[in-house]
């Protein structure tokens, strides 16, 4: 099997060997391109115009050309079949052609996400096969899509990935919480916020995980490293459910039994309940007269 590694470095991997083909930094680019849109063919003349779009019409084109003689030679020196090639259908389309065998990283990442984040939205466990998938294809990440790249097309897709990338360790987070396994989803919840610590509903889930792991203090300190990053950046406070889900748990509330996604919403919900409760109780109690 070939594994093709477009996440931080460009390689290409198989069974006891790793190859990095120096390769010009467009070539890289056509490939990245190329893998992203699976065996949909592209026309010549718009993949020209985006890898190459300072350059006029002849000359973008030439340089495709060139790229794709390039590619064809150093995969034919790597020793690559036609398993792992580029593909040119009547002069005016190009594709990636991909064996069977064949396996590029971020494609693998954006499928396996994909499977899982429709597994949790229907309510199911992740599968066997999904889990290991997704496990697989996060362990893999090695930097961002296209690392050191400079063109537009590429800034926007590693963008895309990084988020991709996000809502996998969520899903592996939720996915390790509700088989209890509450350490391996407290350290995906704390990759996800090394990216991003200000995405309030995984502080939220965190807190909670935090809860059910027995380390309440922790998920007190949690929320108010937040609050302080949170009025010191943006001079906000944390979303009211955020600030619900802290006094819960300073009021000592129980963790819940088993953990879904929907399970933090619901201590929130029923905390929100107790309290309006016991304002209107108040509420309803005469005042003596002044």
């Amino acid at each position: 099997m070939l594994k093709v590694c477009m996440l931080g470095g460009f390689a290409v991997r198989g069974p006891g060997f790793a190859i990095t083909t120096k390769l010009a930094r467009t070539s890289v680019d056509l490939l990245g391109y190329l893998a992203v849109n699976g065996k949909t063919p592209q026309r010549r003349e718009k993949v020209s115009e985006l890898l190459w779009p300072d350059r006029p019409e002849h000359q973008s084109r030439s340089a495709l050309s060139t790229a794709i003689w390039r590619i064809d030679k150093a995969f034919s020196e790597a020793g690559f079949d036609d398993s792992f090639s580029i593909e040119v259908r009547h002069q005016s389309t190009i594709a990636l052609a991909l064996g069977t065998d064949v396996r590029i990283d971020c494609v693998e990442l954006a499928g396996s996400v994909e499977d899982a984040s429709r597994e949790l939205q229907a309510g199911l466990n992740l599968s066997e096969s999904v889990r290991h998938r997704l496990i697989d294809a996060l362990a893999a990440w090695a930097g961002d899509f296209l690392e050191g790249s400079r063109s537009d097309w590429a800034a926007r897709e590693q963008e895309r990935f990084r988020s991709i990338r996000i809502r996998g360790l969520i899903a592996m987070m939720r996915d390790y919480a509700a088989k209890g396994m509450i350490e391996y989803a407290l350290e995906c919840g704390s990759e996800v916020l090394a990216v991003d610590e200000l995405r309030e509903a995984t502080q939220r889930e965190v807190m909670w995980l935090y809860v059910m792991n027995g380390q309440r203090c922790k998920a007190i300190i949690q929320y108010r490293l937040l609050k302080q990053r949170l009025r010191d950046e943006l001079a906000v406070d944390p979303m009211p459910d955020t600030t619900h889900l802290y006094q819960h748990i300073l009021d000592g509330g129980d963790a819940p039994s088993a953990f879904t996604p929907t399970s933090v919403t619901g201590i929130l919900r029923e905390h929100e309940q107790r309290r309006a409760r016991i304002y209107s109780a108040i509420s309803a109690i005469p005042r003596p007269d002044a």
